[in-house]
């Protein structure tokens, strides 16, 4: 995670690729808030746009952290607003909900 701050002292560009594997870090390490901020930041930041694997990725993350209600609200927006979800979108987050025992919200 400390990374990607360093990437931008030294003037190189974080790509999506970049972006979707510090997200996949946060989510091993039970950094859901983290990834949060960095998909807000993809989304503000004018850089990379979020892809469906991003999101997806940010889904794992607060899903594993028990944070399921955020992981639902992750998925509605990319049905809302894209990018698009897919079927490892909808199966992450069903995920989510089946780890908080939350089963009917599946």
């Amino acid at each position: 995670l400390a990374l990607l701050p360093e990437l931008k002292e030294r003037g190189l560009v974080a790509d999506v690729v970049t972006f979707n594997a510090v997200i996949a870090a946060c989510q091993k390490v039970g950094a859901w808030e983290r990834s949060l901020a960095i998909l807000d930041e993809m989304r503000q930041s004018g850089g990379p746009r979020p892809d469906t694997v991003t999101c997806t990725s940010a889904i794992s993350a607060c899903g594993a952290a028990g944070e399921w209600t955020i992981a639902l609200a992750l998925l509605s927006g990319m049905l809302a607003e894209g990018p698009r979800a897919d079927a490892v979108s909808f199966a992450t987050a069903i995920a989510a909900c089946e780890r908080a025992k939350e089963w009917q919200q599946a």
